[in-house]
This record gives structure tokens, C-alpha cells and sequence, in this order.
């Protein structure tokens, strides 16, 4: 089956993949990310709910010309870049959370660990026809389809826009915090929390709070402002224990501007979407 790229301007995708998402380089990331805001959706008529569509005999065609026009890069970038990605995909292991491995194979022990391939066979590129096709392994089902709650939706032209890593990891995190009740503009986390949730707990240059502030926070913020729907983001230490930051409170507000812009593409789908988490 052929996969037709008509793209949309959301993507979805379960919270539980986000670490994932992370770590995967500029290429690949971009990759997924159209390939999920792609796939075929609709509304139940009996339920009310979103229905994200997957198949795993799908074919993700994508050129060079769609990559760079969505992208937002020249001709030779987006051939280097697809290229990178082919190879990134087919070698990225993603290990989902065992409640979902559990949930398609209940007999299975508690400490089973499943990991697997992104991509599969049937994935590869072709320079002279200037276009790559991608397969996406049958695993990735639960983490992109069939979604209820504990999902994160982004805006594909904000996330296919940022270049910088902890710029997309910032804007991930805030898409997921939005996701989880869009109606709140705030969040208040421990600072240690945040820097797990960000997957760099484990980089001292951001061990202390002012470190992480200056050199993490505020230039990925300003990025997300220049490049996203974000007109404003700050962090404030809203707890401290020993002198030290314990708990933060981020803050957010956004271009109405650009917000009603990426909101526009379906409206009943946007009213829709809270239903997949009931």
C-alpha cells in the first residue's frame, strides 16, 4: 500500500515515545513527523473519536522537493538530509513501555523488553529519481494509532522548523503539556523532573539552575518564539530547598496570529480531538 503524502497540520503520537523523539537525530525526526502527520484519520461517527489510521504494508514515499518544501531547505540539504534519515530509521531502536507490549500480548513475563527497528525491509532511497521510501515496523501501531489517552499533538510546520535539538525537545515537551489540558497556560514541575523530562538529566553543564536557565531555557526559548507559535515562554523558581531550585513554574503564551493559522485546517477534527482521551 502506497502512502499518499497529504499532509496535515497536526501530528500525533503517544506521550510514551517522546524519549524516543529525543533522541533521534534532525533528519529522522523530521521524517516521522511527516510521515505521522500524514497518515489517514477521521472522525467516528458512532463515537465521536479521532481515528488515526496505520498500516504497516504502508509505503511512505517522500522527495526531495516535498522534504525541502516542508522543510524549509534547499534541494541538495533535503537529499542529504533524507539520506541520513533512510539510514537513521532503519538503524534507530525504540523499545516501547511494557503496559504497552503487555496490552498486545498479555502472557507475556513482567520483565520482558521488546525492542525493534523503526524502519524495516522495503525501506531505501533512490538519488536519481531524488526520493526515499519508508516502511514503518508493525510495533509502531499503538504508539501513532488507535490513541486515547496519554497522546501529544504538535504543529508539523513548528516541529519540522526547529533545527536545534534542545529547542525540539523544549517545544515537544510544552505540545505535550498543552495536549494534556490546552486550556491552562502554566506548569509547575521540580527542577529535576523537568531536566529528566527533557533527557539531559544526565549533562552536568545543567545540573544547577542557572546554568540550565541560561544556556538551555532561555535560547531554546527564543528559538521556539522566532520559529513557532509561541510569542512568549519564561521559567521562574516558584520552590527552593538549601538555597537551591526544587521547583519551577513555566509559563507560555501564544501568536494568536499564527495559532489561528495551524487551527484552521479542520475544525471539527480540532473539537474532536479531546475525545480520543475519554
Amino acid at each position: 500500500m502506497r502512502g499518499s503524502l497529504i499532509l496535515r497540520k497536526t501530528l500525533y503520537h503517544r506521550n510514551d515515545i517522546r524519549p524516543a523523539l529525543m533522541g533521534m537525530g534532525l533528519s529522522s525526526r523530521r521524517v516521522l513527523y511527516l510521515f505521522l502527520a500524514s497518515l489517514p484519520r477521521k472522525v467516528n461517527n458512532k463515537t465521536g473519536k479521532v481515528e488515526i489510521l496505520f498500516d504497516s504494508s504502508m509505503e511512505f514515499d517522500l522527495s526531495i522537493e516535498e522534504y525541502a518544501n516542508a522543510c524549509n531547505v534547499d534541494h541538495p540539504t533535503a537529499y542529504r538530509q533524507l539520506k541520513e534519515a533512510v539510514y537513521d530509521l532503519m538503524g534507530f531502536v525504540l523499545t516501547p513501555s511494557f503496559k504497552l507490549t503487555k496490552d498486545i500480548d498479555p502472557s507475556l513475563p513482567k520483565d520482558w523488553v521488546e525492542p525493534f527497528n523503526v524502519a524495516t525491509d522495503g525501506t531505501g532511497y533512490s538519488k536519481g529519481e531524488g526520493f526515499i521510501r519508508v516502511r514503518f515496523h508493525e510495533k509502531m501501531r499503538p504508539l501513532i494509532s488507535d490513541l486515547t489517552k496519554g497522546f501529544t499533538g504538535q504543529y508539523l510546520e513548528s516541529a519540522v522548523a526547529i533545527p536545534e535539538s534542545n529547542a525540539s525537545k523544549l517545544y515537544l515537551l510544552l505540545r505535550e503539556w498543552i495536549s494534556a489540558n490546552r486550556y491552562v497556560s502554566e506548569k509547575e514541575v521540580s527542577f529535576a523532573k523537568l531536566r529528566e523530562d527533557l533527557g539531559i538529566e544526565e549533562i552536568k553543564t545543567y545540573e544547577l539552575f542557572n546554568d540550565f536557565n541560561k544556556q538551555f531555557f532561555k535560547r531554546s526559548a527564543k528559538k521556539l518564539i522566532e520559529k513557532t507559535e509561541f510569542s512568549e515562554i519564561t521559567m521562574v523558581i516558584s520552590e527552593r530547598k538549601v538555597r537551591k531550585a526544587h521547583k519551577v513554574k513555566i509559563s507560555w503564551k501564544f501568536d494568536s496570529k499564527a495559532l489561528a493559522e495551524k487551527e484552521s485546517e479542520n475544525k471539527e477534527f480540532i473539537e474532536n480531538v479531546d475525545k480520543m482521551k475519554n
